[in-house]
């Protein structure tokens, strides 16, 4: 499972069809907070020929994102694993506007 979708990365190279990884998910019910961790490889090729990514992303949810995305009700409704749901948080943010499933 991935999503994909242009990325510009930090030495000015469009990729135009870059393949976003889920990479590790921390999920801190305590104090209700979750880590997404992602790497972006060029493409879906350079990711299955273990081509180093071209970026890696954190991201944090907190409050009204980790309740819709991320709280125990939520992932206990069936289908919805902890993976489907960082996949489902990415998509929601604007940075990710357009991006398809692959």
């Amino acid at each position: 499972m991935a999503i994909q979708k242009s990325y510009d990365d930090i030495y000015g190279n469009t990729n135009s069809t870059a393949y976003f990884r889920v990479t590790n998910v921390n999920n801190d019910y305590k104090n209700l907070v979750c880590g997404v961790n992602v790497l972006v490889y060029k493409d879906a090729t350079a990711r299955a020929a273990d081509k180093a990514p071209v970026a890696s992303l954190s991201y944090l949810t907190v409050g009204e994102e980790y309740a819709t995305y991320f709280e125990v009700d939520v992932l206990d409704v069936a289908g919805h694993n902890i993976i489907k749901q960082a996949y489902s948080y990415l998509k929601s943010l604007a940075d990710y506007s357009g991006a398809q499933d692959v």
